[in-house]
This record gives C-alpha cells, sequence and structure tokens, in this order.
C-alpha cells in the first residue's frame, strides 16, 4: 500500500505539471486566416455581434474583448 502512494505522487505530479509546460509551447495568438461569415440572421444578432451594417463580416469587425470560435467537423 506504500509503494502504491509513493508511486502515486510522482505520477500525480507529472499529469499536474504537464499542461503548464505544454502552455508555453502552444502557438496561441492572431494566426487564423482571414474568415468571412454570412451576414448576421437578425438585427438582434447584428447588435449583439456589434457590426455596423447586415452585411457579410470578418472576425475583426466584432466589438468585443475576446471572440471564441467552436470548429466542428461531422464524418
Amino acid at each position: 500500500m506504500v509503494k502504491a502512494k509513493v508511486l502515486m505522487l510522482p505520477v500525480l505530479l507529472v499529469f499536474l505539471l504537464l499542461p503548464a509546460f505544454a502552455a508555453e509551447q502552444a502557438n496561441i495568438g492572431p494566426n487564423l486566416p482571414p474568415l468571412t461569415f454570412d451576414k448576421p440572421e437578425s438585427a438582434e444578432v447584428q447588435k449583439y455581434l456589434g457590426l455596423e451594417k447586415m452585411e457579410p463580416f470578418t472576425l475583426s469587425q466584432i466589438q468585443g474583448k475576446m471572440v471564441m470560435i467552436e470548429i466542428m467537423s461531422a464524418l
């Protein structure tokens, strides 16, 4: 039982510290290629995004501090 606890500590430390080192290696930043989206579905969506016109738009036109994008793939 003591051996299991002793072995568990290094394994736990590896799993806790690994994401911290991986985050430094991640290439986070403005690396997304230019994307153009269809016009907003409604005036409410247009207002939510902070767009001036009901026309196709790019990410740089969205008013906000952060834009989160969810990419999904259906095979």
